[in-house]
């Protein structure tokens, strides 16, 4: 079929016709996000598990062993490569043991795969206030995390990959940033953020400490870190920082940046 030969009327209706077949197929039961819905359905059919009833709250299936399984999905396009996780609320009410998180590609071919166990949800994850929840990104230390286990094999069979596509590659944006802020700022600043600090505070501690810093340079700086642990990429920014040759980046900095990575 050549989709550029239809109106827009009908690729809408083409696409309702679609979800109908997929409702009747049991694929998916609400429409509220037909992604997730069709994650949850081909996790819960090929793993063996139970799904629970759509207004569950804290988890979407249920193992044989009644393991309570969150289940959460990202769809690539050519555009937008996050491997930023939907939002991850009541962490503290434990109401799942593993997380279970497929990243797709923009053909819905499977990227990655991976059963995460509840606590590095906390240990990897950010906390994001303003969606009262935690954010987590799927990063190559989480990947490389040995409590972490590659499910792609149990979803998709015919997938094979070698060592090297397993493998994260910086986000251009996290490197821009980490530029923007400095490295030594970033790693000097790096707890603050990470305990909650707002900009505003941030910003004034910075000008505070730094007297010949415009304020203007300090609030670039302070929300460009921000938006680093926003995304999710703070942990990938101090592994960039240091396998970097930089000779900003003493060995007291090195030791510091070690100290931080092993939290």
């Amino acid at each position: 079929m050549d989709l550029s030969q239809l109106s827009n009327v009908e690729l809408m209706q083409l696409n309702q016709l679609t979800l109908d077949e997929l409702e009747r197929r049991d694929v998916i039961r609400t429409r509220n996000n037909p992604i997730s819905e069709y994650t949850e359905w081909l996790v819960a059919d090929k793993m063996q598990m139970v799904l629970a009833a759509p207004s569950t709250k804290g988890y979407d299936a249920i193992t044989i062993d009644d393991r309570k399984i969150q289940i959460k999905s990202r769809k690539n396009n050519l555009k937008n490569r996050s491997l930023i996780l939907g939002i991850i609320r009541n962490y503290d009410l434990n109401q799942f043991d593993e997380l279970i998180a497929v990243i797709y590609n923009h053909d819905f071919s499977i990227r990655y795969a991976i059963s995460i166990p509840h606590e590095l949800v906390k240990e990897y994850g950010f906390y994001n206030e303003h969606q009262n929840g935690y954010t987590l990104r799927i990063s190559n230390l989480l990947l490389n995390d040995p409590r972490v286990t590659d499910i792609i094999e149990f979803i998709d069979p015919d997938t094979e990959r070698s060592k090297e596509e397993i493998t994260v590659k910086p986000d251009s944006n996290t490197i821009r940033d980490v530029q923007t802020i400095g490295m030594q700022t970033f790693v000097e600043y790096y707890q603050y953020v990470e305990r909650g600090m707002n900009t505003t505070d941030l910003v004034e501690k910075m000008v505070t400490d730094h007297p010949e810093w415009k304020e203007s340079t300090a609030r670039t700086k302070a929300s460009s870190m921000r938006r680093v642990f926003k995304n999710g990429d703070n942990v990938e920014a101090l592994k960039i920082i240091y396998k970097s040759n930089h000779p900003a980046i003493t060995d007291e900095i090195k030791s510091k940046l070690m100290t931080l990575l092993d939290k």
